[in-house]
């Protein structure tokens, strides 16, 4: 089982990673049981492994303590872990664990920081999993479990680990499909919201799951649902489940019940995951992305995500988005959106609106067109025209009209709508080899009516009329 939704986890990267020449040490998390020098080394976490809920053998609750701050940016930390309960495996009862590397942060004028910085002190959730040697960990994720929502997350986290343990994968996946069912009438925001998204990437790994009752009670919380992201959700699971598969990626492993595991990686794709691991600059990352994408297929749809989620360098995170939508991963809408919440660089903002425009469908209409009010219209403009249903349409001429009332009118905007609403920027899109109009069912008049919208083009912005350069 890989349930979403632990948005606070992250993943340390071997870009990031300091090492210590004179203990011979990557310093990527490792913890020594009972001591305080490295007795070996520990293996990086890999983006692969940043799933929801991650790949880890030992899970904890435990009071951290910073014993020794990072010297600059990337250095290492120096905590002491006293475990309060394990969550999954055994470990000592206290330990102390090297930590190096820097994280994103939301701050757009400090970037990045340590993943523990000086008065970091308190209780975390941490996901680790033993070295090679068996003589400490590599740290895969955290979160705190210390305020209201470390809780909701460590209460969420405990059920389904519970629903993991279960060895027989139609048990776990009905358990799955009850406990999100039941997180959907939870009193608490983030239970909701992960329950939304539970379900709606069960609706494309387990569709058959869900019979009337379920149906009606998606039915009836979509309506309920006060939170847009929620609501969104649940409004494009029930559509899912009414008219079929949108054009998912049939490799693409989901949050159930397990269906594809990822054990028939094939050479490429381990080797592009090694690169990807390896490699010492962003020019190297990019070249690596473009091969774990063309190897993996589908089953790259998780390392693209990580990468997305985790990496330092924008431009890489960028690439890795549109990646994803070239994929077709329709599957990790919900995931774009929550990226979309933390990510602070305005150049992968835009590209996560573009990839809603490539993978989204009438449910994120109303998502687009609160990003277009955050300032992102043009990007926004491209990603109705891409997803050209009425309702997007709509959308796309009530942002030309407040282009033309604007004071002063926002010409560029206004001309590049008129564009983007033209039968010439589908010919444009047809001529590059993509795709508009609706997934899975016919495009508008305007659009090409011939074509299924089951091919997703990279996020690329469109090709500009020559009256309105962007």
């Amino acid at each position: 089982m890989t349930p979403a939704g632990f948005d606070d986890a992250v993943v340390v990267h071997r870009p990031l990673l300091a090492v210590v020449a004179f203990v011979g040490l990557a310093t990527a998390g490792f913890a020594v049981h009972g001591g305080d020098a490295p007795a070996g080394r520990a293996a990086p976490a890999s983006p692969a492994d940043d799933a929801a809920l991650p790949s880890a053998d030992v899970i904890v609750v435990g009071r951290v303590r910073v014993l020794v701050p990072p010297r600059g940016l990337g250095g290492t930390t120096v905590l002491r872990v006293d475990v309060d309960r394990a969550l999954r495996g055994r470990t000592e009862p206290g330990f102390t664990m090297f930590v190096g590397g820097s994280r994103n942060t939301a701050d757009p004028a400090r970037p990045s920081a340590p993943y523990f910085e000086p008065g970091a002190d308190g209780a975390y959730v941490l996901f680790l999993r033993p070295s090679p040697a068996g003589s400490g960990y590599a740290l895969v994720a955290k979160f705190r479990a210390d305020d209201a929502l470390g809780l909701e997350k460590t209460d969420v986290l405990v059920v389904e680990l519970e629903i993991a343990a279960e060895p027989d994968p139609a048990v776990r996946a009905r358990k799955t499909l009850a406990a999100a069912l039941a997180g959907l009438a939870s009193d608490r925001p983030w239970t909701r919201l992960h329950a939304s998204r539970e379900l709606e990437r069960l609706a494309v790994t387990s569709p058959a799951l869900f019979g009337a009752d379920a149906r009606a009670v998606l039915s009836l919380q979509a309506r309920r649902a006060m939170d847009p992201v929620v609501r969104t959700r649940l409004s494009r699971t029930l559509r899912r489940l009414d008219g079929g598969d949108l054009g998912g990626a049939p490799d693409e492993p989901g949050p159930g019940a397990e269906p594809a595991p990822r054990v028939a990686a094939t050479d490429a794709l381990e080797a592009a995951r090694r690169r990807l691991r390896e490699a010492p600059d962003d020019a190297a990352r990019l070249d690596a992305l473009a091969a774990l994408a063309q190897a993996g297929r589908g089953n790259a749809v998780p390392d693209l995500l990580a990468v997305a989620r985790g990496d330092a360098s924008a431009v890489v995170r960028v690439r890795a988005i549109e990646e994803l939508a070239q994929r077709g991963a329709h599957g990790v809408v919900g995931d774009l959106y929550d990226l979309d919440r933390v990510e602070r660089e305005p150049t992968v903002r835009a590209a996560i609106v573009l990839a809603v425009g490539v993978l989204g469908d009438d449910a994120d209409v109303p998502w687009l067109a609160d990003r277009a009010k955050e300032g992102a219209r043009l990007e926004v403009a491209e990603a109705l025209a891409r997803i050209r249903t009425e309702t997007a349409l709509a959308a796309l001429d009530a942002l030309g009209r407040g282009a033309r009332a604007a004071v002063p009118p926002d010409e560029a905007l206004a001309r590049r709508v008129e564009y983007l609403r033209s039968p010439a920027f589908v010919e444009a899109e047809t001529a590059a080899g993509r795709t508009v109009g609706p997934k899975g069912s016919p495009a508008p008049a305007d659009a090409d009516a011939g074509r299924d919208g089951r091919c997703p083009p990279p996020p690329k912005p469109a090709a500009p009329d020559p009256g309105a350069p962007r």
